[in-house]
């Protein structure tokens, strides 16, 4: 990984290309896939992934599978990234962190790691590692922001039917930390 203008992260693509996370600022959705092919979640994160670039690239869903073996990438790392794509039916573009620099300015810690982000580049969803149901809240906000979906309702927490006044509250907590620095006796005065 080089840093492009402006600390921009350029990695390095299967074919040889160059792509920087920054081409893909201002498509309505982009996900982003951290994965290598000694991790086993790297698969079904990869396979969703494609599902929904299948689904939804035509409505501008933009999705970048970044490979991050280790901090060298051998012949045999490339190849075994090459097979994987071809084995899941990638069409999606990947590429390859060579030195991790993407994958550690994203602060990612665990692989397969994904985030989605919104036109203006800001990360709306992340997830570190790959279960089912990550899988399905990835598809809920890639569906919010390409607007297929509407976003579900907030609900509103009731507002408690008892509140203690202010004084009350100030003893309680006094007494609470009264009793955990040990003055059992002064602590059940205030509580």
């Amino acid at each position: 990984v080089r840093r492009g203008p402006q600390n921009r992260q350029c990695l390095g693509e299967l074919g040889g290309e160059e792509v920087a996370i920054s081409q893909f600022k201002g498509a309505p959705a982009t996900m982003i896939v951290f994965w290598s092919t000694w991790s086993p979640r790297s698969q079904p994160a990869l396979s969703d992934a494609q599902k929904l670039f299948s689904e939804y690239s035509e409505k501008g869903l933009k999705i970048l599978a970044i490979n991050v073996n280790g901090m060298k990438i051998t012949h045999q790392d490339r190849q075994a990234i090459k097979d994987m794509a071809k084995e899941l039916g990638l069409t999606m573009p990947v590429a390859v962190d060579n030195d991790l620099g993407t994958y550690n300015a994203f602060g990612v810690v665990a692989t397969p790691s994904m985030a989605v982000l919104d036109p203006d580049g800001k990360i709306v969803f992340e997830a570190a590692s790959y279960l089912r149901s990550t899988g399905e809240n990835i598809r809920e906000q890639v569906e919010i922001l390409l607007g297929v979906r509407e976003p579900a309702a907030e609900a509103v927490a009731e507002e408690p039917a008892y509140k203690p006044a202010r004084k009350a509250l100030l003893y309680y907590n006094l007494g609470r930390n009264l009793l955990r620095l040990g003055s059992r006796e002064k602590a059940a005065a205030k509580l």
